[in-house]
């Protein structure tokens, strides 16, 4: 998940992200977009711009908490991996090229492919190597997962996201229910893989409302499909 650059100050925000970054360890991921639900925006009070708007202002504000990190006393545990959303070829890809040590996107596996290759481009353009950017994918089910392989070599991690209905127990009652969870299974090149569980409630407008307080498991190893198992191997 990503914040829209616009909904917070971006030296305010890097200096949050440091303190979240202590308070958990070293863990943080800072997740970022330029923003594109209307509706949240106008929710908040800010003013939704045009789509080019939204990009000069996430092209500024990536640079402004890269400079504003390098200036936090004490810093952060370690260097926060900038996690960059979307697909788009002519801002996005440039913004994953240049800041992105995640980048996650939604795209079918035949259009992942090109646009991993045209991120590797990108990066090899500014100097930087295009295998320090994880990919991290929505997987659309266990047929797609070796296509995703495939598309993924030469890469060290890449992270497939699914839905699906599980059986998971209130870390606060006891109860075992029926929850819809967001699957993320991180699979890395030595072959070892993590999957983390995460339930939700899908509201009545489509959007989600995420449910932290029932019960994760950051070591998960059981029914994963053997293609999956064998990723980035």
């Amino acid at each position: 998940m990503v914040t829209g650059i616009g909904y917070r100050n971006p030296d305010l925000l890097a200096d949050m992200a440091r303190t979240v970054d202590h308070i958990s360890g070293g863990r943080l991921v800072l997740g970022l977009g330029a923003g594109w639900y209307e509706k949240a925006y106008t929710t908040y009070g800010y003013e939704f711009g045009t789509w080019k708007s939204r990009f000069d202002l996430f092209d500024a504000g990536l640079k402004r908490i890269e400079a504003r990190m390098g200036q936090l006393n004490p810093p952060p545990v370690r260097k926060i991996p900038v996690l960059i959303g979307g697909s788009g070829p002519k801002r996005t890809l440039p913004a994953v090229a240049r800041h992105a040590d995640i980048w996650h996107t939604v795209l079918a596996a035949e259009a992942f492919t090109e646009a991993s290759a045209q991120v590797d481009e990108l990066a090899a353009a500014i100097g930087r190597d295009g295998n320090d950017i994880e990919r991290s994918v929505h997987w659309f089910g266990a047929e797609s997962a070796d296509t995703y392989r495939q598309a993924g070599k030469g890469i060290d991690q890449m992270i497939l996201q699914n839905e699906a209905w599980m059986h998971l127990m209130d870390m606060e009652t006891g109860e075992v229910g029926l929850e819809e969870c967001a699957s993320f299974v991180l699979f890395n090149r030595n072959g070892t893989h993590k999957c983390i569980i995460i339930p939700f409630v899908r509201l009545g407008d489509g959007t989600v409302n995420w449910r932290p307080r029932q019960s994760i498991d950051d070591s998960f190893d059981g029914e994963v499909p053997d293609a999956m198992k064998e990723a980035m191997s």
